[in-house]
């Protein structure tokens, strides 16, 4: 493909804010991994103008279809922040499979830096059992502190690994789950202390999890750097009817807790939860331990009454 300046210049110009006087200047141009990530995303390339450009012609290989239905998509993303905006509400969106999570990251990074402005309207999910969120968790701090941005995260540990495994067999590619579930346990740990220890200002941090020693940690570190109403919040959530001794043991703490509650139709829902059943050991072992708590609790009012 043949590439003019005149086309350089303008891509330049229209994605990375900068300017080329003349073609000399290409050689000495440095683009930053920032300038790049934040620029260069589809919240701003539906933009008919832009999509002329040669450059970006050649990078995104988008097709007149492609961009009407990127349009919609940015109408209907745009008009769920913009009422949750309104309402003082949160938007959580959810983590998936690793070989569509990098559009969800790109979409979300764009409309968090257009409605988290003031406070996280939009919350990103972290998987810990990635081997990469330690780097995703740094970057996106680093984000939103060069942009004067709070920061919105929920950390869980992840819900796909039997999938995920089998993927990266049968299409040879490296496995992205971490070798051990305590591999797992600690890059949870660690992303929590890390984005507590370094807190912006009005953020808003979830831990959702059904480990004790997480939400143990998590209230501890929040005691710890003082992290009160006027910083910003971090709630604590677990599935409904999973780890209620959890959730009510926050709650009497005086911790923000809520109950994470799926719903929809039922060829949707349950294997939602069989897959959750099948991915996580530990919910199964949290739900064994609240019937013994249920249980015993029931036997001392009988006794009592």
């Amino acid at each position: 493909m043949d590439v003019l300046f005149s086309d350089l210049s303008e891509f330049f110009s229209l994605f990375l804010n900068r300017k080329l006087a003349s073609e000399s200047e290409l050689n000495e141009v440095k683009v930053t991994k920032f300038e790049w990530m934040n620029n260069l995303h589809a919240y701003y390339i539906s933009d008919a103008q832009k999509n002329a450009n040669k450059v970006l012609n050649q990078l995104t290989k988008l097709t007149v279809n492609d961009l009407e239905e990127l349009e919609h998509l940015n109408k209907r993303l745009d008009e769920i922040f913009k009422k949750a905006t309104q309402e003082k509400s949160t938007v959580l969106v959810d983590a998936e499979q690793t070989y569509m999570q990098a559009t969800i990251d790109s979409f979300t990074m764009q409309f968090s830096e257009v409605y988290n402005k003031v406070t996280p309207i939009v919350l990103n999910t972290f998987q810990n059992y990635l081997k990469t969120t330690k780097d995703r968790v740094n970057y996106e701090m680093e984000r939103s502190k060069a942009l004067n941005l709070p920061f919105g995260a929920k950390l869980v540990r992840g819900a796909y690994m039997i999938e995920e495994r089998r993927l990266a067999k049968e299409l040879n590619y490296p496995d992205p789950i971490h070798d051990t579930v305590e591999d797992t346990h600690d890059c949870y740990n660690s992303n929590l202390t890390a984005v507590i220890k370094n807190w912006i200002p009005n953020s808003h941090l979830m831990v959702a999890s059904h480990n004790e020693y997480s939400n143990y940690l998590g209230k501890n570190l929040v005691k710890e750097y003082n992290i009160t109403s006027d910083k910003g919040h971090v709630s604590f959530v677990q599935l409904l009817g999973l780890a209620d001794y959890v959730t009510y043991a926050n709650a009497d703490e005086g911790f923000t807790s809520a109950k994470y509650c799926p719903f929809g139709p039922i060829p949707i829902m349950v294997p939602y939860l069989i897959r959750r059943a099948q991915e996580s050991k530990q919910m199964l072992a949290s739900a064994s331990l609240q019937r013994k708590l249920v249980m015993s609790e029931l036997k001392n009012r009988v006794k009592s009454s």
